[in-house]
């Protein structure tokens, strides 16, 4: 091998060491401090910007030193050591970039390709997007994988976005941070394999083609006028506990063939209609927080929430069969709502004491 041990760092971790400046390091670029590595050691990345485009190698992990790398569980967008060019991988394994910026240099920062499993994770690393969509996703392999744990992100320009997937793996985002100074309205996009933002920011737009599938949870996505998630073809996108605001335009739009799924959701829209399309949508509970509420999908399918659900004044709706009366105790003033009730006296009632009696509300025939 090329590289040389020094004295200090013979015994240690940090076997191999990349700085620009000759002398103060075992390499001054990545490109060699890869060639010369094995399996299971890592490089150690000074301060500085690297104008690199890299064959990432499989067990080769790259690094900032922890008081280099300038980074905060996600929550900055700073970095001392800067990758600008393409990482690309296509070998079987896995590579982990911790606590670097990778920064798109016309062309895709991260790239990858091929037919193997290969897994790449992103680790407190701040995603540059200058000049073009940020991440390259091809493989054609299902066990492919890349992972962002605690990253930030940001789009520079329009045109561009932060992912295009093609690949058969997965991608997913976690505890993420991804803003848009730039004001692009082009979607990260989907047409294979599933995708998954978990406790996430986004400040850009998704869109899901062919089969692909989406799972979003405990996340907020700002697009500001633009539809932040739109499905084709067969595809779904299943959101939980999740914000969603898109200015004037429509929140969500599910195309024919496909589906959309929301529990537990919150939608800000000044858009008449909220939620379109000719697909299908599928729905929990629903706040609307602005003047936007209407749903105009082709089909819509509620789902069951309960069977009590508790409102104000603690007091319960209930639905069952058969009279309440002597069986089912709710708070008074609850509302009972049965199932199998036929005469205008025996479709609902209401709790008169707090605890199994009931009074039949009469109705219309």
């Amino acid at each position: 091998m090329s590289f040389f041990k020094t004295a200090d760092n013979n015994f240690g971790t940090a076997l191999l060491i990349v700085d620009s400046v000759a002398g103060q390091g075992t390499h001054t670029t990545i490109a060699a401090a890869i060639a010369d590595a094995s399996s299971g050691q890592t490089i150690f990345i000074r301060p500085g910007t690297y104008t690199e485009n890299l064959t990432l190698k499989a067990g080769v992990n790259l690094t900032a030193f922890g008081c280099d790398s300038g980074m905060n569980g996600g929550g900055t967008s700073v970095a001392n050591v800067v990758i600008s060019g393409t990482c690309t991988f296509t070998g079987a394994g896995t590579v982990t970039i911790s606590g670097i910026q990778l920064q798109t240099n016309s062309a895709a920062c991260l790239a990858v390709t091929g037919s193997s499993a290969s897994i790449v994770n992103l680790v407190n690393c701040h995603i540059n997007v200058l000049n073009n969509t940020a991440i390259s996703y091809t493989s054609s392999s299902s066990d492919a994988q890349i992972n962002l744990s605690y990253c930030t992100g940001n789009i520079a320009t329009t045109g561009i976005t932060y992912h295009t997937m093609t690949s058969a793996g997965s991608l997913r985002y976690v505890y993420c941070r991804m803003t848009n100074s730039g004001l692009s309205t082009t979607a990260s996009s989907n047409s294979s394999g599933p995708v998954a933002l978990i406790w996430c920011n986004f400040e850009s737009p998704f869109s899901t083609s062919s089969s692909a599938a989406m799972q979003i949870l405990w996340t907020s996505i700002d697009t500001s006028n633009v539809t932040a998630i739109t499905t084709s073809g067969t595809g779904f996108v299943a959101l939980t506990n999740c914000s969603i605001s898109s200015g004037t335009a429509s929140a969500l739009s599910a195309g024919s063939g496909s589906s959309i799924r929301i529990y537990n959701g919150r939608i800000d829209t000044t858009n008449s209609s909220a939620i379109v399309g000719a697909g299908t949508l599928e729905y929990g509970p629903i706040t609307f927080t602005n003047t936007g509420d209407g749903i105009t999908t082709t089909t819509q399918t509620p789902k069951s929430f309960g069977p009590r659900l508790l409102i104000g004044g603690d007091c319960q709706i209930v639905s069952g069969s058969g009279s309440p009366n002597g069986s089912v105790t709710a708070p008074k003033g609850s509302l009972y709502l049965r199932t199998d009730g036929s005469s205008s006296s025996t479709r609902a009632y209401i709790n008169t004491n707090s605890s199994t009696s009931w009074t039949a509300i009469t109705t219309s025939s």
